[in-house]
């Protein structure tokens, strides 16, 4: 719990409340999963090296958003959802839920 636990809900796009619980731990997997690492929920080295500045550290361009885009569709890029039309398209179906849209996208 508190400020670790705050800054790994801030880099997985939740909003932070310093408790692990299970919309953390599923976030966490759900990250885990799109960056090729084990999907235990667990935060250890890996994850972190990972979580580090995405944008520095992650291999694969991610596209940058437009100048529009809503934070939940900035969101969702940063978390390795690309695709800017569907997840503008989910956003609509689930009322701006990121939660409900990477449920969606990871068949959950």
């Amino acid at each position: 719990m508190g400020d670790a636990v705050k800054e790994i809900q801030q880099a997985l796009g939740i909003q932070p409340d310093g408790f692990f619980g299970p919309r953390t731990e599923q976030a966490v997997k759900e990250f885990q999963s799109a960056h090729s690492l084990d999907a235990d929920g667990i935060v250890g080295p890996r994850t972190r090296a990972k979580m580090a500045p995405a944008e520095k550290k992650d291999a694969s361009p991610v596209p940058e958003p437009q100048a529009t885009a809503s934070p939940a569709l900035t969101q969702l890029i940063n978390m390795g959802f690309p695709d800017v039309s569907l997840n503008t398209e989910l956003l609509k179906k689930h009322k701006g839920d990121v939660e409900q849209v990477i449920a969606e996208l990871i068949g959950a």
